[in-house]
């Protein structure tokens, strides 16, 4: 499991780009998240992401330290996909590393040569020092660099 994050950290950490600002209200990247079971928000305070070859990458950081990770390669048209550990990732800043996803799903709303957008729902596991899991819901909009 280890190993398996490791690699999903190292090829986010290549294939991510800054998200900028191109002009007054144009952001390349949004991200919005909150916990599922108390539908308390995840204050969203960076993104960073990109929209190119079919593929959509994604990190957004909280102002808790939060970090949600999502790596959505082959992308081609609208519709709802499976979500595994090679997709997302998640830590909450304190003692949450997500090593496992037990139920996760993406739904692509949107898809063109210049923008990715979609929704995402995951119930994320975490085995070190003892089991806990996290329920994420949250939105997402890219646009190629």
């Amino acid at each position: 499991m280890i190993r398996r994050f490791l690699f999903f950290s190292l090829l986010c950490s290549t294939l991510f780009q800054a998200c900028r600002k191109t002009a007054p209200h144009s952001i390349q990247c949004l991200a919005f998240a909150s916990y599922t079971d108390t539908e308390q928000p995840i204050a969203v305070e960076e993104t960073y992401g990109n929209w190119e070859g079919h593929t959509g990458t994604l990190i957004a950081e909280g102002t808790d330290h939060e970090q949600l990770k999502l790596y959505l390669p082959g992308i081609y048209d609208t519709g709802t996909r499976t979500l595994n550990a090679t997709n997302i990732s998640f830590s909450d800043g304190l003692d949450f590393e997500s090593t496992q996803v037990s139920a996760g799903q993406v739904t692509i709303t949107s898809v063109s040569e210049e923008m990715l957008e979609g929704t995402f729902r995951a119930t994320l596991l975490d085995h070190v020092n003892g089991r806990e899991s996290r329920r994420l819901e949250g939105s997402f909009r890219l646009q190629k660099q």
